[in-house]
């Protein structure tokens, strides 16, 4: 009998998971026989091309389309085996295996089918040895190894190129000329880096023999430069191209202003600078976005109508001498009342600067802002009972969802106690709603307590991130190029306050009639009931700073 066709897909499946496994066995094999990576131990007193170490925050190796290696190997891939019967001299079935050995119950059903696997099962001529009974049923035969000749192309790891520091900071005051170290790595032990080439956006490039390659880094302007550089390979190849910005200028105390902006530095830079990778302005800078050294800069003498009505509703602040009792219908302090709690306001909007400027600090952003944006969302009172919102910041559901997107650090230490880094590894906006909606509650705990400005701080933060990758996607630029910090940190406010979906179908149908973005420009565009957004960041500046 003829095996029937409907079994061909199961030989091919099985033919398919040999080959995958003797593939893979071939592959592991050949990786071994590659030449390896230079390590500490191999170091001699010769001087090395490649250094022995990657240096921290070097990418993984990729891996060029010219960089393969084939192998052609012969190796034997299955055993073919064959059921026949005497009666007619029919073949019955094939039987291929991986292994040596007589074809198993489950293969002889797998290849041939169940009328011959019952005849199988009978035991007629099942011992191919036993000819002193004649046979009317079924024979095994051997009929031997089928070889096959495999070649396996490996792809080879390509060099790579990597940049430190020397001598300074990536961002801030350096006493002395700012050096920087360019080099490169090759994995393959047998190649080595011939060259490391620096170009400056200016035109002026720079070509050191051998892996790396230090330099005294050329004064900019207030606007920096952008630097690239990348590594040659004996093999023949480059390693792919790095960028990075950076603004080096000379202080009349002839120390220097030195400024990095790349993503191996985001935690060590400003949040801004970070997202939207452009430097803030040297002169003419915007008061609430200076820097802050002392709690003490904070201060700031408010009227906060709301904040004082709520002293005097609770007794803490009589004004017994106003005609009005010192409260408006609304139940905010009349004019009166306000100069009535004029001390506790003042004692309450201060009592927290030490907290703000800590909590501003650790999340990058400007201080003066985080301080504005309280006086705005809660005039320092974390008592108001508004469905939703929450705290100082009345923060909301929506809040820890921005923060959960843009704040990876903070997603990953909240999510992978709770789900594991599997689960995690596709990021928040990946994850179904119900372990996101646990996510945000866990986000929200800090409310109430001591690190309740750390988490507002971090949240304006990643509103800033994603006010930045809202520009680039509506205008297919970057915000430097249309924007300044001003502009950028109103509309990253916006969307602290009021999200990004009012904000940004303003900013997309803002760029669809203007051409040109600002805050101004973007507020006419801001659809319905989104109108009350409009005048959030000013408010929030006017609050940042004393009247």
């Amino acid at each position: 009998m003829e095996r029937s066709p409907r079994n061909e897909p199961l030989k091919r499946k099985r033919l398919v998971l040999v080959y995958l496994s003797i593939g893979i066995s071939v592959l592991f094999v050949c990786m071994m026989l590659l030449p390896q990576s230079v390590s500490a131990a191999q170091v001699t007193d010769t001087p090395q091309p490649t250094p022995t170490v990657i240096p921290d925050g070097i990418p993984l190796p990729d891996f060029p389309a010219g960089r393969r290696t084939v192998f052609n190997i012969r190796s034997t891939m299955y055993h073919h085996w064959m059921l026949t019967r005497m009666e007619g001299e029919k073949v019955s079935c094939h039987i291929y295996k991986a292994v040596i050995g007589e074809p198993t119950d489950a293969e002889v059903l797998g290849y041939c089918g169940w009328q011959v696997y019952f005849q199988w099962l009978d035991g007629l001529c099942k011992d191919t040895l036993d000819r002193q009974t004649p046979c009317t049923g079924l024979t095994l035969h051997y009929i031997g190894p089928i070889n096959e000749q495999l070649r396996v192309q490996i792809k080879i790891p390509g060099a790579l190129a990597f940049m430190d520091q020397v001598n300074c900071g990536p961002w801030g005051i350096c006493d002395q000329a700012p050096r920087l170290r360019f080099g490169g790595y090759e994995p393959l032990h047998s190649e080595h880096i011939e060259t490391v080439r620096i170009r400056i956006d200016n035109g002026e490039e720079y070509i050191c023999e051998g892996w790396d390659c230090t330099m005294v880094m050329p004064q900019t302007g207030a606007d920096g430069v952008q630097i690239s550089f990348y590594v040659t390979s004996s093999w023949g190849d480059d390693s792919p191209k790095l960028t990075f910005y950076m603004r080096n200028i000379v202080l009349p105390d002839n120390t220097y202003l030195f400024q990095l902006i790349d993503t191996q530095w985001d935690n060590q830079i400003p949040t801004d600078a970070a997202y939207w990778k452009f430097f803030p302005p040297l002169t003419n800078y915007t008061p609430w976005l200076e820097e802050v050294t002392s709690p003490d800069q904070l201060y700031t003498e408010q009227e906060y109508a709301l904040l004082a009505g709520v002293f005097i509703l609770r007794g803490d602040v009589s004004a017994a001498q106003c005609a009005d009792g010192g409260l408006l219908q609304n139940l905010a302090a009349s004019g009166c009342g306000v100069e009535a709690a004029k001390d506790a306001v003042i004692e309450a909007q201060n009592r927290f600067d030490a907290k703000i400027l800590d909590a501003a600090q650790s999340s990058r952003i400007p201080p003066y802002l985080l301080k504005g944006v309280i006086g705005q969302e809660s005039q320092f009172w974390n008592g108001w009972v508004i469905e939703g919102e929450y705290g100082y910041g009345m923060m909301t559901d929506e809040g820890a969802d921005l923060l959960l997107t843009w704040n990876i650090r903070t997603f990953l230490d909240l999510c992978i106690p709770a789900y594991g880094e599997r689960d995690c590894a596709w990021g928040y906006t990946n994850m179904a709603d119900y372990p996101r909606a646990y996510l945000r509650g866990q986000a929200l705990k800090p409310l109430g307590t001591d690190d309740e400005f750390k988490l507002i701080g971090k949240t304006i933060a990643a509103a800033a991130g994603q006010a930045g990758q809202i520009i680039r996607n509506v205008t297919r630029m970057e915000p430097g190029d249309l924007m300044d910090y001003e502009e950028m940190w109103r509309i990253s406010l916006a969307i602290y306050h009021g999200g990004s979906g009012c904000v940004g179908t303003a900013i997309e149908d803002a760029w669809e009639v203007e051409e040109e973005l600002s805050w101004g420009i973007i507020s006419e565009y801001l659809p319905g009931d989104c109108q009350t957004i409009a005048s959030y960041p000013f408010w929030v500046t006017n609050y940042s700073l004393n009247p």
